[in-house]
């Protein structure tokens, strides 16, 4: 840590002291703190800003289980070790001042008035490209960032000799084994009772979302299901993965990938399912173009006939599966309003103070994640799922499965 850093923040309580006190944990004295939401997984994230303008991510922890911790660490040391190698566009964790032992990391810090545990990072330049604005040469840059990240990761696991998390085999994919457990229920009579629950939903607006969404899935669903057993057997090339990327994750300056953002989700398994994901987020229902990035991908690292056709096995269920996750949460959603409505406790909780709006809002959003309130999160939650529905439910209706 610098000599500058001398005077702690203070130990006050509130939102913007933990944050601040946590960003001098890592040798950042924070000039302002904003509360920063990417979705809706309940991770705590931060924008700090420092007085030289700089900024940082700062994260709590949300599940400090030995194993959850395990597989943090072997996250850091991934990236590390991947920026090491190939200089890629991936956030490199900080060194905590006082780092956890008993993981031997340096990157966990732990706040023990909060008694919380967070790590930090540089908050990477660039911003999601809007789908209209994704050039080729967007596309070439990110199939050449992509090339380099998946090398260095495969260097890492080939010179470390990989860990329970990270690995490089032919195997069967897990992803697809997940996907298939899903259609399996859904036909098992999930489908039905998702969409009865959904038909007392008391907006008009999400009630015809779910019934399109759900006439998608009854249309394609067994085939798609079909589709997916015939390469339940099939072994692919497997390696670490970012396994969760999506449009808001990658971040261009121009045309270049200045920054892939969020690999709390990275894990062994088949490109194909970063490609997947990928390319519906930026191009919905828009099959040229995702044929055309498929194939600029492939130009730079190819792609053999089992992987595409996982691909397309995957790609069908990013399609159809993605919006049943957001269905789920709506009515995960209802059944907590109700319990809360019906349970005494749940309606004198209702009446709680909010806390205060933490720190000061910077002048410009941050790239990657949205900003909210801690206060505006619960209100916004509803819109924000009907919003996503609206998008999801067309590219579904236009659904057609895609041979690449």
């Amino acid at each position: 840590m610098s000599d500058s850093f001398v005077i702690p923040p203070s130990a006050e309580d509130g939102e913007t002291a933990v944050v601040a006190r946590v960003a001098y944990l890592f040798g950042v004295m924070a000039e302002s703190v904003v509360a920063a939401s990417g979705g809706f997984s309940g991770a705590a994230v931060y924008c700090v800003q420092t007085a030289d303008n700089q900024r940082y991510a700062l994260k709590q922890v949300q599940d400090p289980s030995p194993r959850s911790l395990q597989r943090l660490r072997w996250q850091h040391e991934l990236i590390n070790s991947a920026v090491m190698l190939r200089s890629v566009p991936l956030p490199q964790p900080l060194s905590a001042a006082t780092g956890d032992i008993r993981l031997h990391s340096s990157h966990l810090a732990f706040d023990s008035l909060s008694s919380t545990l967070w790590t930090a990072e540089p908050w990477l330049p660039g911003y999601p490209a809007d789908a209209s604005a994704i050039s080729d040469r967007h596309l070439t840059n990110a199939s050449h960032a992509l090339n380099e990240i998946y090398t260095a990761f495969s260097d890492t696991v080939l010179r470390t000799g990989g860990n329970e998390r990270y690995r490089i085999e032919f195997n069967r994919s897990n992803a697809l084994k997940t996907r298939i457990e899903i259609l399996r229920s859904l036909l098992n009579g999930e489908l039905e009772e998702l969409l009865k629950t959904m038909e007392a939903d008391p907006d008009t607006t999400f009630r015809h979302l779910a019934r399109t969404i759900c006439a998608a899935l009854s249309r394609h669903i067994r085939r798609l299901y079909e589709q997916c057993c015939e390469l339940a057997a099939r072994e692919f090339r497997l390696q670490p993965v970012l396994k969760d990327v999506w449009s808001a994750h990658v971040l261009f300056t121009g045309s270049d990938v200045t920054g892939i953002i969020d690999l709390n989700a990275s894990d062994t398994d088949s490109i194909c399912c970063d490609l997947s994901r990928l390319q519906r987020s930026w191009f919905g229902s828009n099959i040229g173009r995702i044929q055309n990035w498929v194939e600029v991908f492939s130009s730079i690292r190819p792609l053999d006939k089992p992987e595409r056709q996982l691909l397309s096995a995957l790609d069908g269920c990013t399609v159809l599966l993605s919006p049943l996750n957001w269905l789920r949460r709506r009515r995960d959603d209802l059944e907590a309003t109700e319990n809360q409505r019906l349970h005494p406790l749940g309606r004198m909780l209702k009446t709680v103070k909010e806390p205060e709006t933490p720190g000061k809002l910077l002048s410009t959003p941050a790239p990657g994640y949205p900003i909210t309130t801690a206060s505006a999160r619960d209100s916004l939650c509803s819109s924000m799922i009907i919003d996503r529905l609206k998008r999801l439910s067309g590219v579904a209706e236009a659904y057609e499965s895609v041979v690449f």
